[in-house]
């Protein structure tokens, strides 16, 4: 097994970290890092819309 970086070992746990176990926990999307590859799903996108346009953000 490759040993742990040590320069990295010492920063703890990153917010990224802690969002993205959290997304994964509660079964959400994880938008709080990184750029998407394509589009996205069409309901998605739809619903995403609708709760920006009517103030349910």
């Amino acid at each position: 097994m490759k040993a742990a970086n040590s320069l990295m070992s010492g920063l703890g746990t990153t917010v990224f970290e802690v969002m993205s176990t959290l997304a994964r926990e509660h079964q959400s999307v994880n938008l709080g890092q990184g750029f998407p590859d394509d589009r996205g799903p069409d309901e998605v996108r739809a619903a995403a819309a609708d709760y920006l346009l009517n103030g349910n953000n």
